[in-house]
């Protein structure tokens, strides 16, 4: 199938990520005040943290709690696009629990339904907060406000992480070998 593309107002992701949000922020702009985005040595936050704020809805996006999880971004740019903001990713093969990445070829499984999604440029090995739950936080981060690429299978319900034709991560159906990551009010176009 060609890659498509999914409007992430209808997305949910399902949080699989072990753990339960340790930080609540009652705005976003507390959260990214000391968010420690995109840095090399985190002093805050530890791999695995979580937080949930509350995704209004008002001009973007559904309504609802949207959860993030604190991790490593791997980028493997010689064959894959660099994490940035709505770039899907995954658990990596290095077994570091927190590690993600968006290179089909570099990843750990999909039988577990984990899956991330970056909320801004990711430097190779540096650490940050990623979208892991909740409604797409089209509302808090502007970033995260149009389509995610899926590969032509995605239909009302549960969708999980593909490998992309374009050599990234995207959404598309279920297969015998994967878990739900989350759950679509529509379908790809």
């Amino acid at each position: 199938m060609a890659d498509t593309t999914i409007d992430g107002n209808v997305l949910t992701l399902y949080d699989n990520w072990p753990g339960r949000p340790n930080v609540a922020y009652d705005s976003l702009s507390d959260f990214f005040t000391i968010a420690e985005q995109n840095v090399s040595s985190p002093r805050t936050f530890i791999p695995g943290d979580k937080a949930v704020i509350r995704n209004s809805g008002t001009s973007l996006g559904t309504a609802g709690p949207s959860i993030f999880t604190y991790l490593q971004a791997l980028n493997n740019t010689t064959d894959s696009v660099a994490i940035a903001a709505k770039v899907i990713c995954v658990p990596d093969v290095t077994l570091f629990p927190f590690r993600v990445t968006n290179d089909p070829d570099d990843i750990l499984s999909l039988a577990d339904g984990l899956c991330a999604v970056g909320l801004t440029t990711m430097t190779n090995l540096y650490f940050g907060w990623f979208w892991t739950g909740g409604q797409c936080p089209s509302d808090l981060i502007s970033g995260l406000d149009g389509t995610f690429g899926t590969d032509d299978s995605v239909v009302v319900g549960d969708f999980t992480t593909v490998d992309l034709t374009a050599n990234a991560m995207g959404f598309g159906i279920i297969a015998a070998t994967t878990s739900a990551c989350g759950y679509s009010s529509g379908a790809d176009t």
